[in-house]
């Protein structure tokens, strides 16, 4: 022994006496998912070189291609390799279980609980086979020193594991499968439909508005509008809300109108402009839509009623307006289509009359938003 080493072996007696306690290696196997448990019904955990050795075989027996198998055997040949040097080392596998999470981190720390409470380690060199496991680490550290960490994975499939955990790990994230995933789907869903009904032009262009819609969703950030849509349509069917039958009417007469107007315009002539059939639909479909909103106000008005609430101030107002806008809507789409190539270049009185008369609405509808704020600014002081 050289002069070093003696100085060396002389330091960690003395700090052996001044902390009281014999510091101990234990070179820590981790099973994350219970391969081990799952292909050879061992019960883990496992301590010691021996009973190491042969749950190793038995894994690999069971499993040839099995990469856990490679990390029992790898936390062995690191056991030997300090052993030889001090017998303050002892080797352990623990395990979690199949459902990988909350579940499998709490069963590790009660293992290693009693692994620590067996061996009496004080340090430990964690051994895995891959990220996976690697990621309960801060369970390990919180209960014992880690002194590093030893990665088994074969050669050829370490960049592939990798990529599949960094895979795993997003699919599992709920927000990464609601913003990709459900799109996804959708799409597969529209393309086999539309193949099976024999129409996949339709499913391409069906594709395309979906993608045009929820691209738009994203860009407008009206996805907390849609949820707030959509809660309102579960708590109405539970409920037996009002509001949800008039929801039902209201998405019927878009439909009814829809279908309505493309037929009516068919049948007024084919060669019209493509703008001009455009705001022709339009044109038709305003007093549906008109007709929608009212339905949902009407909706609301006799949930808060039959709640013993007082209705929305708000509602009033918002139904002078959407007349307001209807009527100024029409106005100017009868003047576009007349000034269009094809119309009679002349601006139609009734046009005129009906952006006097959308105006004058939204004056009412301005007037008796005045005179409800004054009221309930006064109401509050009062």
């Amino acid at each position: 022994m050289s002069q070093g080493d003696g100085e060396e072996g002389k330091g960690d007696e003395k700090e052996e006496v001044e902390t009281g306690k014999k510091e101990k290696l234990l070179v820590l196997c981790i099973d994350r998912d219970n391969d081990l448990g799952r292909k050879t019904k061992l019960i883990s955990p496992v301590i010691g070189r021996e009973n190491n050795l042969e749950a190793a075989q038995k894994l690999a027996l069971a499993d040839p291609e099995e990469s856990d198998a490679n990390s029992i055997f790898g936390a062995v040949n690191t056991y030997d390799e300090f052993h030889r040097k001090t017998p303050d080392v002892e080797v352990a596998t623990i395990c979690g279980s199949p459902n990988v999470g909350v579940e499998s981190d709490m069963v590790i720390a009660r293992q290693l609980d009693e692994v620590l409470g067996r061996t009496d380690a004080t340090r430990v060199l964690l051994v895995s086979d891959g990220a996976d496991d690697e990621f309960i680490s801060p369970i390990i550290g919180s209960r014992v020193k880690i002194e590093g960490v030893r990665r088994i994975v074969v050669r050829q499939s370490q960049n592939l594991e990798s990529t599949y955990y960094t895979m795993r790990k997003a699919l599992g994230d709920p927000r990464f499968q609601r913003t990709f995933l459900a799109p996804l789907a959708l799409i597969l869903l529209i393309v086999g439909v539309s193949l099976v009904s024999g129409v996949a032009h339709y499913g391409f262009a069906t594709i395309l508005i979906v993608l045009a819609f929820y691209l738009l969703v994203k860009v407008m950030g009206w996805e907390h509008r849609i949820q707030q849509i959509a809660r309102a349509l579960y708590d109405g069917f539970v409920t037996g809300r009002i509001s949800l039958i008039m929801y039902i009417l209201t998405a019927l007469v878009l439909m009814v109108g829809a279908v309505w107007s493309y037929t009516y315009i068919g049948e007024m002539g084919g060669g019209m402009d493509n703008v001009v059939y455009a705001l022709s639909f339009i044109l038709n479909m305003i007093w549906f839509a008109v007709g929608a909103v009212i339905l949902v106000l009407v909706g609301k008005t006799l949930d808060a009623y039959l709640d013993g609430e007082r209705p929305n101030r708000q509602y009033l107002i918002i139904f002078f307006s959407a007349i307001a806008i209807g009527l100024v809507l029409q106005g100017v789409i009868k003047i576009l289509i007349s000034l269009l190539p094809g119309g009679s270049m002349t601006i139609p009185p009734d046009s005129i009359l009906l952006l006097i008369l959308g105006v004058f609405v939204g004056i009412i509808g301005a007037a008796l938003h005045a005179v409800l704020k004054e009221g309930q600014q006064t109401a509050e002081l009062v």
